[in-house]
């Protein structure tokens, strides 16, 4: 199932865009104050996101606040805004840094997690739902 987001462009435009699912969204946030920080950082995750391992595997989502927003409805909006698996946040709007394979390490992570799902299951071990 697709989902549709609304984005507001500089002159007020608004446009609507499907976002298909995706395995893994990345993301970034932080502060009107730190928006160097967050364009460096949005461009060391791009460059890694072009890799043909990450390609249509995973994708960044970010936002810049003005005003301070709680944790909770930062999350809430990162849920309503995302289509994927997996999530993670870079690093809670303070760092601005990320190695340099990051987007790597995160997508064999996933797969290691998710083949040790599949043992799981094929060995007939479940979850406790308790």
């Amino acid at each position: 199932m697709e989902k549709e987001i609304k984005s507001v462009t500089s002159d007020g435009t608004v446009m609507k865009q499907k976002i298909s699912k995706i395995l893994l969204e990345i993301l970034v946030y932080g502060k009107e104050t730190d928006k160097d920080k967050i364009h460096a950082l949005l461009q060391k995750i791009q460059k890694q996101l072009d890799t043909k391992k990450a390609k249509n595997r995973a994708r960044i989502l970010w936002r810049v606040e003005k005003e301070e927003t709680t944790e909770d409805e930062r999350h809430k909006w990162f849920m309503e805004n995302t289509n994927s698996k997996y999530y993670i946040y870079v690093d809670k709007g303070e760092n601005f840094d990320v190695s340099e394979n990051y987007v790597d390490d995160l997508l064999d992570k996933i797969k290691n997690l998710e083949k040790s799902y599949e043992q799981l299951k094929k060995s007939n071990i479940n979850f406790y739902k308790g």
